[in-house]
């Protein structure tokens, strides 16, 4: 995947495409941010705080539940490179259906 350019689909930036949920805030449209889907703060900051181990049968069904939300495009896809100041999308892909596109146009 990472040979260059060298028959690379045309409009490709890059051979390299991540898929993984960003557990962060989205946009809400009018220059604030807001939960993904209709989690609540409070499940976010449950969320990014559990251990990478996670045993907890509760903590195990919010890696599910959020990873089916960022599979439904409810929750960001967290990009190769990001701008560190505004978050803004610079390099990758911002929902999974997009990153999943990608990889079938290089794979």
């Amino acid at each position: 995947m990472t040979q260059g350019p060298l028959g690379m689909p045309e409009g490709q930036q890059s051979r390299i495409v991540r898929m993984n949920p960003l557990i962060s805030p989205r946009p809400d449209g009018q220059g604030g941010l807001k939960p993904p889907g209709n989690w609540t703060y409070e499940q976010i900051k449950h969320l990014s705080e559990i251990d990478l181990a996670a045993l907890e049968p509760i903590d195990i069904d919010y890696i599910a539940d959020y990873a089916d939300l960022w599979i439904a495009d409810g929750a960001l896809n967290q990009p190769i490179r990001m701008h560190s100041d505004t978050l803004t999308l610079e390099l990758g892909d911002g929902v999974f259906s997009a990153a999943r596109a990608r990889w079938g146009a290089i794979a």
